[in-house]
């Protein structure tokens, strides 16, 4: 049974990394390609929102999902996609969500709340190799690598420790 789940986000994109409770993990994304309707944003939602909430259907567990970063006005509207990505997901979660700025839980797992990309994957191969292993098994390791994290802090947070 999956105990925790992490989120790492994208404007067309959701990473998902979970944490059974006996330690083995459970990946999936869902990555909206480029196409002719692109443009039309509530599609892109909308499908988010259908492949999220068929896949996690049964599941209930708590669900960590990295916060959207407030950017500077020339990244603003990545920003603002990334927020309606955020609802999407967040909305077809049967759980319970939580929000979680990046620099918490890069705090929280690194040790420092503006760690790199080579910091998170490093860390993850030092710490949870399982989970590093998974992660680069991947075409997109760095995402994973981020909701892996993510899915760690959560556990801590919840006093699982997994």
């Amino acid at each position: 049974m999956i105990a925790v789940v992490g989120v790492d986000l994208g404007l067309r994109k959701a990473h998902f990394f979970g944490i059974h409770d006996h330690g083995g993990v459970d990946l999936f994304d869902v990555t909206i390609p480029s196409r002719t309707i692109r443009n039309i944003r509530s599609i892109e939602l909308k499908e988010i929102h259908s492949r999220v909430k068929e896949y996690y259907s049964g599941v209930t567990c708590p669900f960590f999902v990295e916060e959207p970063v407030v950017a500077g006005a020339r990244n603003m509207r990545v920003s603002l996609g990334i927020a309606q990505t955020s609802g999407a997901v967040i909305s077809a979660i049967r759980g319970s969500s939580y929000l979680i700025p990046v620099s918490s839980w890069k705090k929280e797992t690194i040790g420092k709340g503006n760690a790199t990309k080579e910091d998170v994957k490093a860390w993850l191969f030092d710490n949870k190799k399982p989970y590093s292993v998974a992660c680069e098994r991947t075409n997109s390791p760095q995402d994973y690598s981020d909701a892996a994290c993510i899915a760690v802090y959560g556990s801590k947070m919840l006093g699982l420790d997994l």
